[in-house]
């Protein structure tokens, strides 16, 4: 697997395709408790923006694998009214 420094140097270089098997690849080493801290920190500051907060309707991919989740995020809005 190339190193993150290399492939942020050779950017313009690599494939797109190259680009997102490093990331998933990564993404799956990831340790689970820190991802569910992650997700919750996106989560919260989402939540938290203005667009957000005063929007009749937000449309959000449902995550799956080991995508940023969208789960609870989903929930929330729900529990809103969005």
């Amino acid at each position: 697997m190339v190193p993150l420094r290399t492939l942020v140097k050779n950017m313009e270089m690599l494939e797109k395709s190259e680009i997102r098997k490093y990331i998933k690849e990564k993404r799956k080493q990831l340790d689970s408790a820190l991802k569910e801290q992650w997700d919750e920190s996106i989560c919260r500051k989402v939540l938290s923006m203005y667009e957000i907060r005063h929007s009749f309707c937000v449309y959000c991919y449902v995550s799956f694998d080991q995508e940023a989740g969208t789960h609870k995020l989903i929930e929330y809005l729900i529990d809103m009214g969005k």
